[in-house]
């Protein structure tokens, strides 16, 4: 008896149809998901900011943004938002309350706030939008070949300190005990995101620039006493 065989099939080519139906479906669930997430935490700091005043300028939320690439290339990516701010905000914004302190500095002028001082002389300005714009253009070079990867940035760069926490020292009702502030928005949607992608390999970055610096502190004495 002879064996059959079917005509024009090729097998190869339907496993590779196979592969590219499977990784579109990938695709579109981990960009749905991303999108979903996206609006999640950013929410979440939208709440926090009416209570705290944490993105004024509103660069802090316009550098919040998402991305999906799979084989080294970017799948899809967006902001949370359109950019809204007007002004840039500054790297050196927060850090304000080293600042403030009476015993390391003293006031430049008369009635001028070391929070006006820190934004005219030793600010670097920050555009929210622009960051996430950059981020995102670099993004998919993380990723490795055969592989997704699914991310969700902030780019301003004084969310670490609203992150990792910070003292302050209140000046009003006769109260001058420290108290430590935290606002581990990004943490919590981190253990979230991986319980949701489990068992994918997850991780966080939360970077804290280094504003108390030698060369920043020996710039402010400066500024401060010219």
């Amino acid at each position: 008896m002879k064996q059959g065989k079917i005509i024009g099939f090729n097998a190869a080519k339907m496993a590779e149809q196979m592969m590219a139906n499977a990784v579109a479906e990938q695709n579109r669930r981990l960009v749905e998901y991303a999108e979903q997430r996206v609006i999640m935490l950013g929410e979440t700091i939208n709440s926090y900011n009416s209570k705290h005043h944490m993105d004024d300028t509103g660069n802090l939320l316009d550098s919040l943004c998402w991305g999906v690439c799979y084989n080294g290339k970017m799948v899809q990516s967006g902001f949370y938002r359109s950019p809204k701010a007007n002004t840039p905000s500054y790297l050196h914004g927060w850090s304000t309350v080293e600042f403030a302190d009476p015993k390391r500095f003293k006031r430049h002028a008369v009635g001028e706030s070391v929070k006006n001082w820190v934004k005219m002389d030793a600010g670097e300005p920050v555009n929210g939008h622009q960051l996430a714009a950059e981020y995102l253009s670099q993004a998919h070079k993380k990723c490795k070949s055969g592989e997704w990867m699914v991310f969700f940035a902030i780019l301003a760069p004084y969310w670490g300190y609203w992150e990792k926490g910070f003292n302050i020292t209140p000046r009003f009702g006769g109260n001058t005990t420290q108290m430590f502030l935290q606002f581990a928005v990004m943490s919590q949607f981190y253990d979230i995101v991986k319980s949701n992608l489990k068992p994918a390999r997850t991780r966080i970055k939360v970077y804290v620039p280094k504003y108390a610096s030698k060369s920043l502190m020996s710039r402010a004495r400066k500024n401060l006493n010219g």
